[in-house]
């Protein structure tokens, strides 16, 4: 698009552009301080053209700058939310949806608008016009990504296959982990059986039970030693 020279050329693009691309990030979030100023500042250059005089063509043209810098902010909002909405998909297991095909496409129109993006940052700093083309199609991919991969018809039959495959895993994970602890336990009896301790003799009869007639010199207390009170 030409850049616009006349106050129905500025509004045009202010209701064909601008409008739409910030109507779009409303709908999912408050519009960001940068983007509300740059269309403030734009709107103030418009009412200077009545206010103080200015020429119309320099008032336009100034304005014109700040609502493409406005929408160029919306460009990298939108960029943002169809990566996020890009790894939402990882976790969902699509490969089955058009017999794979789904996949492949989704990966590589990622990587394009990833690619174009770094481009677009690269011309932004050298040329508004550029830039702004270029952020523009980094749009129109990312609204192809939603519309036909973020929004696919399949995706929430792929989200409940996901989760039944989750819930399969889990309980066989859970049903392995104590085969193995139970496999674990019994060879390490069978390896090193556990021998029973006996129990102590509580009393004399107890012990001549166990003992037989070696009890009675058992159950004796030790001779006192030489040289004790009881020799002397």
């Amino acid at each position: 698009m030409a850049p616009p020279k006349t106050l129905d050329e500025l509004f045009e693009f202010y209701y064909d552009t601008v409008k739409l691309l910030y109507g779009i990030i409303q709908s999912a979030n408050s519009l960001p301080q940068e983007v509300l100023f740059e269309i403030n500042a734009a709107f103030d250059h418009v009412s200077r053209i009545w206010y103080y005089k200015d020429p119309v063509d320099i008032s336009v043209e100034k304005a014109y700058s700040h609502l493409k810098r406005s929408c160029l902010d919306i460009y990298k909002l939108l960029l943002r939310e169809a990566i996020d909405r890009y790894k939402e998909l990882l976790k969902i297991d699509t490969s089955l949806i058009d017999n794979g095909n789904f996949d492949s496409s989704m990966h590589a129109l990622m990587n394009e608008i990833k690619k174009d993006a770094a481009t677009a940052r690269k011309v932004e700093g050298k040329n508004t016009d550029e830039a702004f083309s270029a952020w523009t199609n980094v749009y129109n991919k990312c609204f192809e990504f939603e519309q036909n991969f973020y929004l696919h018809k399949s995706i929430s039959w792929a989200q409940k296959k996901t989760r039944l495959v989750t819930f399969k895993y889990w309980v066989i994970t859970i049903i392995i982990s104590l085969l193995c602890g139970f496999a674990s336990g019994y060879l390490v009896n069978l390896v090193y059986p556990l021998n029973p301790i006996p129990a102590r003799a509580t009393s004399f009869w107890d012990t001549k039970e166990k003992f037989g007639s070696e009890a009675p010199r058992l159950m004796q207390s030790p001779p006192p030693a030489k040289g004790s009170a009881s020799e002397k």
